[in-house]
């Protein structure tokens, strides 16, 4: 009798686990990134899409920022809101602008290395699954949220589904995107009864992930009125990958983020996909940014964020 029991309890502890195993497999964090084409976000891309089965990527989205916007095609000039960009740039009518492009052409490379990430890994979707999660957000200016646009009305149907998990919304550049889809669902659901039911709704589902400021949106808007969704804000943690890195990682670990590790062992004869990222003193540059002189050698020397090599 005891044997019997024992075996029981063994067989059902078994069952419990291999349920708690199955159910861990199936929560893959839900993900919308919106992205203002910058080169960190470029790099960030590759990062996410050699880890893309380790989430559940439901949107990849072009917005705008301080640093990058298309403008409208009518010659309109904006001054920033942000104090930095606005002293930096004055008026203008369009800033660094890396087009609605460049995350198909990376998804297009993904394509040719994903049977290879698919041997060592399940879970990894299709390059034709990702590019159609791919969506031109409010690009125009930066912090322009007036108008409805594929992206962001993607963002509002997301946050109204009946999936419940969190959905953790990515802020690469600007907020404005995302803001206009929890506009929209204001205008649409405010003045009715449904209303007090869809706040909480959203603010249960939402989680908004950002990279520091850049644009006003968030506190102009999203912090203004929807004041229950919760917020990770990253202000200093993304700079190890990002410009000012050499200040934020040790010293002998310099060598192995430099452009001449990078090209030889990362970039170059690695795979299609490793081969269009950015790193400093790279020889690269990146298309409709005149700004970005990062992969030129020559303009490097006691630069901004120091010296590379």
């Amino acid at each position: 009798m005891k044997k019997n029991l024992f075996l029981l309890l063994s067989w059902l502890l078994v069952m419990a686990f291999n349920d708690i195993k199955a159910q861990n497999k199936l929560k893959k964090p839900r993900t919308i990134v919106t992205t203002d084409g910058e080169i960190d976000d470029v790099d960030s891309f590759i990062r996410m899409l050699l880890y893309a089965n380790e989430f559940q990527i439901e949107g990849l989205i072009y917005s705008s920022s301080m640093w990058h916007y298309k403008g409208d095609g009518k010659g309109t000039k904006m001054v920033s809101e942000m104090e930095m960009t606005k002293k930096m740039y004055g008026e203008k009518t369009d800033l660094r602008w890396a087009g609605v492009n460049w995350m198909q052409d990376l998804v297009k490379a993904y394509a040719k290395v994903y049977p290879n990430l698919s041997k060592n890994a399940k879970g990894f979707p299709t390059a034709s699954k990702l590019k159609s999660l791919i969506k031109v957000g409010n690009i125009d200016f930066e912090g322009e949220m007036d108008y409805d646009t594929e992206g962001s009305n993607f963002v509002k149907a997301k946050l109204l589904d009946d999936n419940m998990a969190p959905l953790y919304l990515q802020v690469w550049g600007g907020t404005n995107t995302i803001a206009r889809g929890l506009k929209s669902i204001e205008d649409q659901y405010k003045n009715t009864p449904k209303w007090q039911e869809i706040y909480k709704k959203v603010c249960k589902k939402a989680i908004i992930y950002a990279i520091l400021d850049q644009d006003a949106t968030y506190k102009k808007y999203v912090a203004v009125n929807w004041k229950d969704i919760k917020v990770y804000y990253n202000s200093h943690q993304f700079a190890c990958l990002a410009y000012p890195w050499q200040k934020q990682v040790p010293t002998e670990l310099h060598p192995f983020l430099k452009g001449k590790f990078m090209g030889e062992h990362i970039i170059n004869n690695h795979g299609a996909l490793t081969k269009m990222y950015y790193s400093y003193g790279d020889g690269q540059k990146q298309a409709g940014d005149d700004e970005n002189i990062h992969g030129d050698i020559t303009k490097l020397k006691n630069a901004q964020w120091g010296s590379f090599g």
